[in-house]
C-alpha cells in the first residue's frame, strides 16, 4: 500500500467530516453486525463505510500475495472455461503428488478445505466425533449438520492453548477426531512426539483423523511437525491442505487431501457433486506445486514480519499469544477494539464466536512491515 493510503489511516472516521445519516450508521454497526464464522467480510464493511480503503487483517493471507505466474494463469484461463473441467483433477493431482512426495491415488481435490471437511463428515457419517476449542469452526459445522454429537476438548490461555496428551484416551472412543496444525485461531503447533502419538492412538481404535495443515506452509521446516510421515501407518488419517492462504487465492477455491487408501479418497469424493475444481483452479494449482522457492521466501518474510508485530503489539500492552502461522491471537481489556480499529479503516478478527474464548480476544493477520505500522499506530492511539 502506498504511504499516503496508509497515512490517511491514523485520520479516524470521527475527525472527518461525513453526512450524519451515515455517521449515526457507523456509529451503530456494531449493533446490527452479527460476527460470521470467519474473518475476510470486507464487503459488509465496504457498504458500511463507502469509499473508505481497508486494510484487512482479519483473513489470513500471505502479505506477499499471489505468485507473478500463477496471476498470469488464472489471465490466461479464459478460453479453456468454456468447457468443464477435468472431473478428476489429473494433472493437478499428479503436480500435487510431486510435491507432496505421495502418490497421485493418494491426492483428491476440492474447492478449498471447507469443501473437503464436509466432503469427509458426509462420506463416513461419524456418529461421535471430537474437535478441540478453540478451532476452526467448519469442523463443528459440518459435524453437526450431520446429525453427529460433537465433544470439545478445550484448550486453555494458562497452557497457552497448547495440546496435550490429555486428549489421547479420547481420541480412542472417537468416531472421528478434528486437529488443526497449525491451531487457528492460535497459532500453536502440535508437538511432534504427540502427533506421532495421536496417530497410534486413532489407528489402535479405528478413529478417523483428520489433521488440517492449511497453514503449515508458512512454518520453516514444516515437514517436521507434519503428519505425512505417518500416512502408510494410520489407516483412517486424512490430511487437509489448500493452496488458498500460502499462494494468496482465496477466491479461487482449491484445496486438496492426502490419504494412503485411496478406497477413502474415494469415498470423500462420492459425497460431492461433480466438477468443484474449475478450470482457472486446476489450472494455477498445477503452477502453485512447483513453487517451492515462493513458499521458502514467504516463510522467512511471514516470520519476520510476525516478529515486529508481536513485539509492537505487546508493547502497547496487548496480551500477545506466541504463534508459528502467519496470524497471531491477542488479548485486549477493550472488547471494542474490532469496532474502534474500523474507525481507521482496519479490520481484524473478533473472536468471541469462537468456542473456548470469549469478550477480548482477537486474531490479527500477519501483513507486510508498512501495513503492520498502520496497524500499530492506530493501536497506539486507540490504547495509549
Amino acid at each position: 500500500m502506498e504511504g499516503g493510503k496508509i497515512a490517511t489511516l491514523f485520520k479516524p472516521f470521527s475527525q472527518q467530516k461525513v453526512p450524519a445519516d451515515r455517521a449515526a450508521k457507523q456509529r451503530s454497526f456494531s449493533m446490527q453486525y452479527i460476527l460470521p464464522p470467519h474473518g475476510g467480510d470486507v464487503e459488509f464493511f465496504r457498504r458500511r463505510y463507502p469509499g473508505r480503503d481497508w486494510l484487512d487483517f482479519s483473513a489470513s493471507i500471505n502479505p506477499l500475495g499471489m505468485p507473478a505466474a500463477v496471476r498470469r494463469a488464472l489471465e490466461d484461463c479464459g478460453e479453456d472455461s468454456q468447457r468443464y473441467p477435468d472431473p478428476h483433477s489429473g494433472a493437478l493431482r499428479e503436480a500435487i503428488a510431486a510435491a507432496e512426495g505421495v502418490t497421485a491415488e493418494q491426492v483428491f481435490c476440492g474447492n478449498g478445505a471447507s469443501d473437503l471437511i464436509w466432503r469427509a463428515v458426509y462420506a463416513l457419517r461419524p456418529k461421535q466425533a471430537m474437535v478441540c476449542a478453540p478451532t476452526f469452526a467448519e469442523y463443528r459445522r459440518a459435524l453437526e449438520a450431520a446429525g453427529c454429537a460433537v465433544r470439545q476438548h478445550l484448550l486453555t490461555p494458562e497452557d497457552g492453548f497448547a495440546l496435550d496428551e490429555s486428549i489421547l484416551p479420547l481420541v480412542e472412543r472417537m468416531d472421528m477426531v478434528f486437529l488443526c496444525n497449525p491451531n487457528n485461531p492460535t497459532g500453536k503447533l502440535i508437538d511432534p512426539p504427540l502427533l506421532e502419538k495421536l496417530c497410534r492412538a486413532a489407528h489402535r481404535a479405528g478413529t478417523v483423523l483428520v489433521v488440517d495443515e492449511c497453514f503449515l506452509d508458512f512454518v520453516p521446516g514444516g515437514n517436521t511437525y507434519s503428519a505425512k510421515k505417518y500416512l502408510r501407518d494410520c489407516e483412517k488419517l486424512i490430511i487437509l491442505k489448500a493452496y488458498t492462504k500460502i499462494f494468496a487465492i482465496p477466491g479461487v477455491r482449491l484445496g486438496h487431501c492426502l490419504s494412503h487408501r485411496p478406497a477413502l479418497l474415494k469415498a470423500v469424493d462420492g459425497a460431492g457433486p461433480p466438477w468443484s475444481v474449475g478450470v482457472p483452479a486446476q489450472r494455477c494449482g498445477v503452477l502453485c506445486a512447483a513453487q517451492g522457492e515462493f513458499v521458502r521466501v514467504s516463510q522467512d518474510s511471514v516470520r519476520r514480519w510476525r516478529k515486529q508485530l508481536c513485539e509492537g503489539m505487546a508493547a502497547l500492552g496487548l496480551t500477545v499469544f506466541p504463534g508459528a502461522a502467519n496470524y497471531l491471537l491477542l488479548r485486549a481489556k477493550d472488547p471494542q477494539l474490532m469496532e474502534k480499529l474500523c474507525e481507521y479503516g482496519i479490520l481484524i478478527r473478533d473472536c468471541r464466536n469462537f468456542a473456548g474464548l470469549g469478550s477480548g480476544y482477537f486474531r490479527v493477520a500477519v501483513r507486510t512491515g508498512e501495513e503492520n505500522a498502520a496497524l500499530l499506530g492506530a493501536l497506539e492511539q486507540i490504547l495509549l
